[in-house]
């Protein structure tokens, strides 16, 4: 799959202007991508590439990936915007960028 969103890209919304942590920042990045997309069940069904891929989405990433790597464990804070990713409920403004490729659940 190609890149939704490059390193420059992450590393610009980061403010990281050298190359010591690239490998980091990719990391971040792929995880990043993957839960933002596992979120959006009605993405289509190949997919987005680079080019397609809506600006809601890429800018979710981006905020997923500001998360990720400001909350990395080693620095005693307060809780990130992000509650919980893993759980599949993103902050509500990940969630509010993401609502058009979100199924609505009722219960």
């Amino acid at each position: 799959m190609a890149a939704l969103v490059t390193l420059t890209q992450a590393k610009q919304q980061l403010s990281i202007t050298h190359g010591d942590q690239d490998a980091f920042v990719q990391m971040k990045l792929d995880e990043a991508t993957a839960l933002v997309l596992a979120y959006c069940d009605k993405a289509p069904v190949g997919g987005w590439t680079d080019l397609t891929v809506p600006l809601e989405v890429r800018s979710a990433i981006l905020d997923v990936v500001t998360d990720l790597y400001t909350d990395r464990g080693d620095v005693d804070r307060p809780a990130s915007r992000t509650p919980s990713l893993w759980d599949g409920f993103p902050t509500p403004s990940v969630r509010g960028k993401l609502n058009r490729w979100r199924s609505l659940v009722v219960a």
